[in-house]
């Protein structure tokens, strides 16, 4: 009850899952975690990336976090990572709040970004990536990227986010993270609901 502020009541028996938990802020997927060392938090805050053993060629790129002045969906281009649920609803977050995509992503120096981001109990954390991805053969990218393969603010969220994934691990890659999982990451707020397809006729919807 109450969901959206009370402006949905009327679709709630069409809800088919609903994600709140009482035990934290960013919902029931959450719940089950590590703790993270003194070391895993260390390395969240450094540079250190999550493929620092990759075999293919890491290499340094000039990143322009926003080529078109804000985020856009021109954006998002996903690769070689199997993380498309994750890039889709991050590109939604973007086209809907591209100021909040804005005011997240932090260029510390050419070589570093910082990500604000939230932990499972739903306090605050910084999580850092730096300018080095790894590309196949013939630099061919395997991170998310924009036009012309170019490195921008969602391959370091993309990068945040398995870092994240890393560290508390209530999955087991990016590549499992839906809707309910990847944003809470980002916005500290987990209730969600779900409503599975021929729930609604076309007045509801």
């Amino acid at each position: 009850k109450g969901s959206c502020n009370g402006k949905l009541d009327d679709l709630l028996s069409a809800f088919t899952d609903i994600t709140y938990s009482s035990q934290t802020p960013m919902g029931r997927h959450f719940l089950f975690h590590l703790q993270p060392s003194d070391e895993d938090k260390a390395w969240l805050q450094s540079t250190k990336e999550v493929f620092e053993d990759a075999t293919e060629q890491i290499k340094a790129f000039d990143i322009n976090l926003f080529p078109h002045g804000k985020p856009v969906l021109a954006d998002v281009h996903q690769k070689g990572v199997d993380d498309c649920n994750a890039m889709s609803v991050l590109a939604d977050m973007a086209f809907l709040y591209p100021d909040f995509i804005k005011s997240i992503i932090h260029k510390e120096a050419a070589d570093s970004f910082r990500v604000d981001m939230f932990d499972p109990d739903g306090k605050p954390i910084v999580v850092c990536v730096s300018n080095r991805f790894p590309v196949r053969e013939g630099g061919y990218p395997i991170f998310c990227v924009g036009e012309d393969d170019s490195y921008n603010w969602i391959s370091i969220m993309e990068k945040a986010a398995m870092k994240w994934i890393k560290v508390y691990n209530h999955i087991n890659s990016i590549s499992g993270c839906n809707a309910e999982m990847i944003t809470p990451m980002f916005t500290g707020d987990g209730r969600s609901f779900c409503i599975q397809p021929g729930r609604l006729d076309s007045k509801a919807l």
